[in-house]
């Protein structure tokens, strides 16, 4: 019996959400590049479609830029939801800073 390698394909939803919480964050491609440790041209790459992030390195990415790894998977309501969440976390940490 041989061992099939399984290979999960990152759909466009995927990499389109890398490049919008990289702008949400303000940082670009370089930055970020810099950050997870690949060139700015990786993180083109990945943000067009011409290459995808490992498993991974999308966990770097997420990290990096401040998301849950299921913000760059999950549908629209989820990341209302994540939405909602952050925005609650960021007002709790005003109120302590008050």
């Amino acid at each position: 019996m041989s061992s099939a390698k399984c290979e999960v394909k990152l759909s466009q939803y995927v990499l389109a959400r890398i490049k919008e919480a990289r702008k949400e964050n303000g940082m670009s491609q370089r930055d970020l590049g810099k950050v997870i440790k690949v060139s700015d041209k990786t993180v083109s790459a990945w943000e067009v479609g011409r290459a995808e992030p490992s498993l991974n390195m999308l966990e770097e990415i997420a990290e990096a830029l401040n998301k849950p790894i299921v913000f760059f998977v999950k549908d629209e309501d989820y990341t209302t939801e994540t939405k909602l969440a952050e925005v609650a976390k960021a007002l709790q940490k005003i109120e302590k800073d008050i």
